[in-house]
């Protein structure tokens, strides 16, 4: 009886982790659509006349690090958010509000 019920367990962490890892993903498309922040990071900086190499020092991360932010590959954590925040000099709030706010509610 207890050798049936080791046989149908999943075979370690990674079982089933695919399944995750296809909504996350899928998850991050749909964002990526929804909130077009990389576009609007490549904006900022570009209103600025900045470099990615320069906004990335400003950060204190490697430019493939930022690029990936602009490109939609990754979403900035909270620390890089205040960060930008303190670069652009704006407040975490106004910020995450141009970020995030669809173009035809802003304003």
């Amino acid at each position: 009886m207890g050798r049936d019920r080791l046989a149908k367990a999943p075979a370690g962490p990674a079982a089933g982790s695919g399944g995750r890892r296809g909504a996350r993903e899928r998850e991050r498309q749909a964002l990526r659509r929804e909130l077009p922040i990389g576009e609007r990071l490549r904006y900022m900086r570009r209103q600025r006349a900045l470099t990615q190499e320069q906004v990335a020092a400003m950060l204190g991360l490697n430019r493939t690090a930022y690029t990936h932010y602009e490109n939609g590959v990754n979403m900035p954590d909270i620390l890089t958010l205040v960060r930008l925040a303190e670069a652009y000099a704006l407040s975490p709030g106004e910020l995450v509000e141009f970020l995030t706010v669809p173009e035809e509610t802003a304003g």
